[in-house]
């Protein structure tokens, strides 16, 4: 009887196959459809960037936390990033801690240093330099030109 199952048998074989075919079934009819996986895609896309988005004015905030926040490796994360927002994550986030800075300066009287602190920036030259590559001008001209227009929109 033993015989029947070593390696090699004929009756070893056919189980193997269906065993195989089974499994292949199960894959096909599973809940983890192409439809699901996209889900599960979505899904993870919605918690990653969620996720940065609460952090983004962390300082700490790279890559390592994120792998380790959703246990997948920096360079998954790095990919996964740019393939959801087209940027790295770098830029992801320094476009949404600018995006945050304009509106402090446009609706409050918070002086530069704090907005800068409160954004995730270290260093205030740093900041300076990277607000007016990316606007065209300093935080306290892009503040400036915001209070003109208003007071000239309410004349």
């Amino acid at each position: 009887e033993w015989v029947l199952f070593f390696k090699g048998s004929g009756e070893h074989q056919r189980l193997h196959r269906e065993e195989r075919r089974r499994r292949q079934r199960s894959k096909r009819d599973s809940p983890y459809t192409a439809q699901s996986q996209k889900s599960r895609q979505e899904d993870l896309t919605e918690r990653i960037l969620g996720f940065v988005q609460e952090q983004a004015f962390n300082p700490e905030l790279s890559l390592e936390l994120l792998g380790d926040e959703f246990s997948l490796s920096p360079y998954y994360i790095s990919r996964f990033i740019a393939e959801q927002t087209g940027d790295n994550l770098k830029s992801y986030i320094t476009r949404f801690r600018l995006e945050e800075a304009k509106r402090l300066l446009e609706d409050t009287d918070l002086p530069i240093q704090e907005i800068v602190n409160q954004i995730g920036y270290l260093d205030t030259s740093s900041f300076i330099r990277k607000f007016k590559r990316e606007t065209g001008e300093t935080p306290g001209e892009f503040r400036a030109g915001k209070e003109r227009s208003n007071k000239n929109g309410r004349s």
